[in-house]
Order: C-alpha cells, then sequence, then structure tokens
C-alpha cells in the first residue's frame, strides 16, 4: 500500500510525527475518552502548545515512559489548559493551579485523581523550568491534596478459628501448621 506524501516512516523509539493536520494525540484523547483503549497506537507529538509537545518528547524518549503514561498526561494537560481557558504557559501563575484544583474538587473527582494531575502538572513546570522556558515553577508551593487513609481490614475471631482449623491432621505437617 503507498504512502501518503503527509506520512512520515517512524525511528522504533522516537515519537513519531502526525499523520494529519489532526494531531495523534487529539485522536488518541478521543478513542480515550470514548474508552476505546485498544486503538491506542505509539504517542505522536501534538500540533498544539510545542511546550506540551516537548515535554510529551521528553517523557516518551528520555524518561522511557509507557505509552499509556504519555497519553494519561496528555489528558491531564489538556484539561488542565481548558479549565484555564488559554493556552500561554508563561502566563500561568499558582493561583490558576489552584483554581483548576478547585475546578477538580467542584467536579467531585477523588482526592487521588486531583493528586495525580496536580503531579502531572508540577512536572511540566519542573520540566519547563529545567529547561530555561520558564524562570520559576508556579505549582512548587501548591501543596497536595491530603489523601483519606484507609483502614486495613482484618479478620474476626471466627474467621481466625476457621483459618487455624484449616490444616489437616492426618499427617504431622497438618499438626506443624496447627501449632
Amino acid at each position: 500500500m503507498p504512502r501518503s506524501p503527509d506520512r512520515r516512516a517512524s525511528a522504533p523509539s522516537t515519537v513519531l510525527q502526525p499523520q494529519s493536520t489532526q494531531s495523534a494525540v487529539e485522536r488518541s484523547i478521543r478513542r480515550a475518552r470514548r474508552g476505546n483503549r485498544r486503538s491506542l497506537r505509539p504517542l505522536r507529538v501534538p500540533s498544539a502548545p510545542s511546550a506540551v509537545a516537548r515535554f510529551l518528547r521528553y517523557l516518551s524518549t528520555e524518561r522511557n515512559a509507557s505509552p499509556y503514561t504519555c497519553l494519561n498526561y496528555a489528558l491531564d494537560l489538556d484539561q488542565f489548559f481548558q479549565a484555564l481557558g488559554h493556552r500561554r504557559v508563561r502566563g500561568v501563575n499558582s493561583l490558576d493551579i489552584r483554581r483548576f484544583v478547585a475546578h477538580l474538587s467542584a467536579r467531585q473527582h477523588a482526592r487521588r485523581t486531583i493528586a495525580r494531575k496536580l503531579s502531572c502538572v508540577r512536572s511540566f513546570f519542573r520540566f519547563l523550568c529545567r529547561e530555561g522556558t520558564l524562570e520559576h515553577n508556579p505549582a512548587a508551593a501548591i501543596p497536595t491534596p491530603r489523601l483519606e487513609k484507609r483502614l486495613p481490614s482484618f479478620l474476626d475471631e471466627q474467621q481466625i478459628t476457621r483459618l487455624l482449623e484449616t490444616p489437616p491432621t492426618k499427617k504431622w505437617q497438618g499438626w506443624r501448621d496447627r501449632a
């Protein structure tokens, strides 16, 4: 099958170029929203904000992140910039990030989800600072929401008794296990 002129061959471990004007990450995002995980293709660089594209490329090549991790980071950053209402990375301050956390909280996301999305935003801005695009990290001062601590489950007396009586006593190993 002949290739169309807008398709490019890709190196095995590099991020691929978009196949059309619509970025592959945007297509993957739509597929993920529809729940079609099987059709996930290798991560492609979006044509939208170049800082996000560089960050996703950094994740996939230098950090060797899974395509699913890259997709989820792309989804989280997409949601972050949609909640902000603008696409300028240099215009983001800590108040904008706090508003994003409040937005997630108002939509009743679990604290773990909010913490994961905040971690993604922090990583993105840390990358931009390391790269020299930003002078200071606006996400550094934002605290992670306190995660609920789950109590461990335990056995009641009847379950413990049944567990201890389980080994058969016909052999010496059963007597050993009961002791």
